[in-house]
């Protein structure tokens, strides 16, 4: 099974006995379903620069777990501005993903700068700065 035909069927992820959604470009209803699924009000997110999507879930599942159920490499290494993937967490409020200026990301030698995020205007449409 290609990559492109196994991200089209995966919907969610089980994690210790529990399922968990994750959801591929979501709609502000399906980030306002996600706030109601959480136990808390942060989440998680992965951001693919080259296919121009991102998959948000609860922060109860790890982003090592969603990437690799999504076949998305992950390893510290990796984590450069030039890579394709940016794995980070971020508050929900309302269907609202709320990044502060210094968001937790995991690019481990930058100081997580948003400039990375924000010129990739098409990720305006799923996080607002504060």
């Amino acid at each position: 099974m290609k990559i492109k035909e196994l991200l089209e069927k995966l919907t969610f992820v089980k994690e210790r006995e529990r399922t968990f959604n994750i959801y591929i470009n979501p709609s502000m209803q399906e980030r306002r379903n996600l706030n109601k699924e959480i136990d808390y009000t942060a989440i998680r997110f992965i951001v693919d620069l080259k296919e121009k999507k991102i998959y948000m879930f609860s922060s109860e599942i790890l982003h090592r777990t969603v990437a690799r159920d999504l076949g998305i490499p992950y390893s510290e290494e990796q984590f450069t501005k030039t890579s394709r993937y940016f794995f980070d967490i971020a508050d929900l409020e309302n269907g609202k993903v709320l990044m502060s200026s210094m968001s937790f990301g995991h690019n481990k030698e930058l100081v997580y700068d948003k400039k990375i995020l924000q010129k990739h205007k098409w990720l305006d449409k799923y996080l607002e700065w504060y």
